[in-house]
C-alpha cells in the first residue's frame, strides 16, 4: 500500500521517511494511498480541531465536505 499524506499535516501518523509513504497536497483530507486517491480520505482532528471546524470554522468545513462529496 502506498501511503500519501497531505503536505500541510504537521504531526503524521507515518513516518514520511519509508519507501511506501509520499508527502502529496491534498484538496480533501489528510491521509489518502494511491490507490484510493479518487475514492477515499481520511480527516484527522483533534477534539478541539473539530469543535473549531464545526462552531467556528463551519462554512470552511462544510465547503470542504461539499468538495469531497
Amino acid at each position: 500500500m502506498n501511503i500519501i499524506v497531505d503536505t500541510r499535516e504537521q504531526k503524521p501518523i507515518w513516518d514520511i521517511a519509508q519507501n511506501n509513504v509520499k508527502k502529496l497536497k491534498l484538496d480533501e483530507g489528510d491521509y489518502t494511498t494511491l490507490e484510493l486517491k479518487e475514492i477515499a480520505h481520511i480527516e484527522r482532528k483533534s477534539g478541539n480541531d473539530l469543535y473549531g471546524s464545526i462552531m467556528q470554522g463551519h462554512n470552511r468545513f462544510k465547503a470542504e465536505l461539499i468538495r469531497a462529496k
